[in-house]
């Protein structure tokens, strides 16, 4: 996989918090989309859809895997009382790119992780970013896009 090494812009987002197999977050997600349609956040600039993940699968149950599913928001924009802020942080982010179904996205991370590795970067610490380009309900799932972010230690 070709990665490379972007600079993210903070983000400030609307989230909320699965625990469990991070492959169990559609539920989570699909109440978070529903907040954002009735919150009109999907007419934002800046709105984007994120799965933001904290453990590492390899050392960390399943069932204890901690990740947030994400809608990038503006400064302004109000949040529900049932949905947290999430604020993302500005700085280096090395970046590869999954084109194709969500069901191929592990082999994905597993290929953009060993380039992480080989290319001898210091990642800081667990935290990892699925950011979704691409809309699934108007694009084939052949050409989906998706991003894949790891934050580099400052």
């Amino acid at each position: 996989m070709q990665i490379d090494v972007v600079d993210l812009q903070k983000m400030r987002a609307a989230a909320l918090r699965h625990v469990g197999p991070y492959q169990q977050i559609g539920p989570v997600f699909e109440k978070l989309v529903g907040i954002a349609i009735v919150s009109g956040w999907f007419s934002l600039p800046e709105v984007r859809t994120m799965l933001v993940t904290y453990d590492c699968p390899m050392s960390v149950p399943a069932a204890e895997l901690r990740s947030d599913a994400v809608v990038v928001v503006g400064a302004d924009s109000v949040l529900p009382v049932d949905v947290d802020e999430l604020v993302i942080p500005a700085g280096q982010y090395v970046h590869g790119v999954h084109i194709g179904p969500y069901s191929g996205l592990p082999d994905s991370w597993k290929a953009f992780n060993d380039a992480v590795r080989g290319g001898g970067y210091a990642v800081e610490g667990s935290t990892a970013l699925e950011m979704y380009v691409s809309d699934p309900g108007s694009c084939p799932p052949d050409e989906l896009r998706t991003e894949l972010y790891l934050p580099l230690k400052r």
